[in-house]
């Protein structure tokens, strides 16, 4: 499923909510190496959520220097929505992170 913006259709925050499982990602917001944290509207996003009911999430984040507390932060909140985290990735630039394939593979997916 591909998540396009809390108001368009089909792909609202319900729709995200019955997903069974939940990948949420942001790019790091910060001045340089201080400061660093998910984007405001990424955080509102995950509070806009219903109950997520022990679902299997990740949280991800991509980044230029470094990134912080912001999969803490991220995970914090969507676990206060009732998720699992049970992945936590950062990418530098446009490549896949460490690790995604595999956490995937966990869920059951068929991924190649």
């Amino acid at each position: 499923m591909v998540f396009d913006g809390p108001t368009q259709a089909p792909f609202g925050y319900r729709c995200v909510s019955q997903a069974d499982a939940i990948c949420v990602g942001s790019w790091t917001k910060g001045l340089f190496i201080i400061l660093q944290g998910p984007t405001p509207a990424t955080l509102e996003f995950i509070d806009k959520l219903g109950p997520l009911g022990g679902k299997p999430a990740a949280v991800f984040v991509t980044y230029d220097l470094a990134t912080g507390r912001t999969l803490g932060k991220m995970a914090d909140r969507i676990t206060a929505r009732g998720a699992q985290v049970t992945g936590q990735f950062k990418s530098k630039g446009p490549t896949v992170a460490a690790g995604f394939g595999s956490w995937l593979k966990s869920l059951g997916t068929n991924v190649t």
